[in-house]
């Protein structure tokens, strides 16, 4: 069974460590398991660090993972166009929503496959996104801390 108290995640991560905590846990995925293993890591007091996918966490789960980092899409971007997409929707704009906005956005501004491997970078919801000469794409994501159930950019 997974460690999903924070005594039991506390002793799971000792015996796994040698008898010492780590200096980080990285839990990426957002299933019911992984959160209430995220959580019991949160409040054992280790750095507690998700990915991508924790990006479309609830308010609720937010705030039971409070000084949690993860990568994102920078909020201030996200937000625009999210708060936009709540309204007309009735629902929450998914990182999978963004990425389908984003491949629109670079589809229109390349104008063709000889424009992906301009060194200029395409800015999008999700972060700025370049194609290199070896046809790999680089995208930046922001660092994220969870502050008090807010979302909020590391600097």
């Amino acid at each position: 069974a997974a460690a999903t108290s924070p005594g039991q995640m506390a002793d799971a991560l000792r015996h796994s460590g040698g008898g010492k905590m780590p200096d980080i846990v990285y839990v990426p995925g957002t299933g019911a398991n992984a959160l209430r293993q995220a959580e019991a890591a949160v409040k054992t007091g280790v750095t507690t660090i998700g990915s991508l996918q924790w990006s479309g966490l609830r308010q609720a789960e937010l705030d039971r993972l409070d000084k949690a980092c993860f990568t994102g899409p920078d909020p201030v971007r996200f937000d625009r166009l999210s708060s936009v997409y709540r309204a007309q929707l009735d629902e929450e704009m998914g990182v999978i929503a963004a990425l389908a906005v984003d491949a629109v956005g670079m589809a229109h501004s390349v104008g063709g496959a000889a424009g992906l491997s301009r060194r200029s970078a395409f800015e999008g919801l999700l972060g700025d996104t370049r194609f290199d000469h070896d046809k790999t794409c680089e995208r930046h994501l922001a660092i994220l801390r969870i502050d008090q159930g807010n979302v909020l950019p590391v600097t």
